[in-house]
């Protein structure tokens, strides 16, 4: 089935309203991660405040191995 020839106008057009499109999905993503990334701070926020730093201060999973032997 072959399209009808375009115009360069409505080539444009077409090019610009996707561009539109595309950056109003940014956007949103954008607003979505934003809002994801503050709720999930208060939460951990709420939770320290709560419960305090870990009692030893240290982390609770070792470090990653270097794969160098201790000295």
């Amino acid at each position: 089935m072959s399209h009808p020839t375009r115009r360069p106008d409505s080539i444009r057009e077409d090019i610009a309203r996707h561009v539109a499109q595309f950056r109003e999905r940014q956007r949103r993503f954008n607003e979505a991660r934003e809002s994801y990334f503050k709720q999930t701070f208060a939460r951990l926020s709420a939770d320290l405040d709560r419960t305090g730093p870990h009692p030893s201060g240290a982390r609770e999973t070792p470090p990653a191995s270097t794969g160098l032997p201790h000295a």
